[in-house]
């Protein structure tokens, strides 16, 4: 690992009236030596515990950190009893954003984003505390499904009834050929 600190530009900042003084010098270095090896710690933790690239133990720790385990308290046959480092990063990242929303139909949508970068989504406030939330991912897989079905990935407002409707396949459309719209033979007429 490359040190973070340079301890000669350090010493070169003494002043002359200190920097013939041989006790003061091996002071000075000796603590910076200490400096050194926290800072190595602490930029290496930004290696270890990013969480893009964090796992097993790793990533255990962080999802401890935002309040969440890999192990899920529920009985979900589409849940696995523990968590795949993939799905674990997935949760962590909703956790963070959830810890940080400020309660608006704007911020939920600024998650919805953050969460599934790749979907296509439409939410509709019904105004009568009722909000319907249509994602389209080809993607999408059962662990997905329960995990948002069960509350795990969005925030839930006190009161309010969330009517989830995925669709994992590609709707049909006219002139259109993208993840989630599709021509002939692939799209997909209605949603069940």
């Amino acid at each position: 690992m490359s040190k973070v600190i340079n301890i000669s530009d350090y010493l070169d900042l003494i002043t002359v009236q200190h920097a013939t003084q041989p006790n003061y010098i091996s002071y000075c270095t000796a603590f910076l030596d200490m400096i050194q090896a926290g800072c190595d710690v602490l930029y290496s933790f930004d290696t270890v515990f990013n969480l893009s690239t964090a796992a097993g133990d790793a990533l255990d720790k962080l999802a401890y950190i935002a309040g969440i385990s890999r192990v899920l308290p529920i009985d979900d046959p589409d849940i696995p009893s523990s968590l795949s480092d993939d799905t674990l990063r997935l949760l962590i990242r909703s956790k963070i954003k959830q810890n940080h929303w400020n309660g608006t139909l704007a911020g939920w949508m600024e998650i919805l984003q953050v969460i599934f970068p790749e979907s296509a989504f439409d939410v509709i406030d019904n105004q009568n505390m009722t909000v319907n939330v249509t994602i389209i991912d080809p993607s999408f897989d059962d662990e997905k499904i329960a995990l948002l079905m069960n509350g795990y990935l969005l925030p839930k407002p006190s009161g309010v009834r969330l009517v989830y409707t995925v669709i994992d396949s590609a709707l049909f459309g006219w002139d259109t050929n993208t993840a989630f719209i599709k021509g002939w033979d692939e799209g997909e007429w209605a949603t069940t």
